[in-house]
């Protein structure tokens, strides 16, 4: 309850932003999501690194809540900023657009990572074992994608594309690397948790975004440029904040 709550508190402020900095709706949508997602793959490193198995735990558990959380958050908002944007263009051409809840919708619906992770919760809670064979083949997928997703990043990056944008995209990092773990270190300290909880909560909000955040967008054809910016900016930035967070963390 604290992690998700800092969390929301986070989606909020990264809501706000729009009023702050001015850029076309698509550009806030996308880029509304680096605001309160987050890198696993660093998350857990860390988690076992500082806090051993049972911090392991806590943020696995938090992760499993907060991803179809975050996820729909995220593609509703980028969904809904795309549909607005292609029914202004269909009535300029006078084609026929589907309703915007119907296009949200059916993005939630298909969103990979909310698939996944509910299908992930049915096996847990139905005690239901995946066999050996597709758990490594799925594990090798897994293994693979995070590669893969950084290739994406790395060759979606368009300077001369992302004028007008860089206040958004630095505003933005501020927002998830200072601020949110800020909040979540006064919520913890306000709701009294054990040190381990408290430390993977600010742990977590203090990760960079995710490098799937630049995949979702360019498959829903939102500005994928701007968010592959703001993911490896978010990224390099975390090697001075993170630190800083984790002291406060394991202190």
């Amino acid at each position: 309850a604290a992690g998700i709550g800092a969390m929301l508190i986070g989606v909020c402020a990264s809501w706000c932003i729009r009023y702050l900095v001015k850029a076309d709706p698509v550009t806030h949508a996308s880029l509304f999501q680096c605001g309160f997602r987050f890198n696993t793959y660093i998350g857990f490193a860390l988690a076992l690194k500082l806090f051993g198995d049972q911090g392991f735990a806590l943020l696995a558990l938090l992760i499993a809540f907060w991803v179809p959380i975050s996820n729909t958050i995220a593609v509703s908002a980028l969904a809904g900023a795309v549909a607005k944007r292609d029914a202004a263009l269909g009535e300029q051409t006078n084609g026929s657009m589907p309703s915007l809840m119907v296009v949200t919708g059916k993005a939630v619906v298909q969103n990979p990572l909310i698939i996944a992770t509910v299908l992930g919760l049915c096996c847990n809670l139905l005690s239901i074992t995946v066999p050996a064979t597709v758990h490594h083949f799925l594990k090798g997928l897994g293994n693979a994608s995070l590669a893969m997703g950084l290739l994406c990043i790395g060759a979606g990056l368009r300077f001369a594309a992302l004028r007008g944008s860089w206040g958004l995209i630095l505003t933005g990092a501020v927002q998830r690397l200072m601020l949110l773990p800020l909040v979540a270190w006064g919520v913890t300290a306000a709701c009294g948790l054990p040190p381990a909880a408290a430390g993977v909560v600010i742990l977590f909000a203090a990760l960079p975004t995710a490098q799937s955040c630049y995949v979702m967008t360019a498959a829903m054809h939102g500005n994928a440029p701007a968010v592959a910016a703001a993911t490896s900016l978010q990224t390099l930035a975390a090697i001075v904040t993170l630190p800083i967070w984790i002291l406060l963390a394991i202190l």
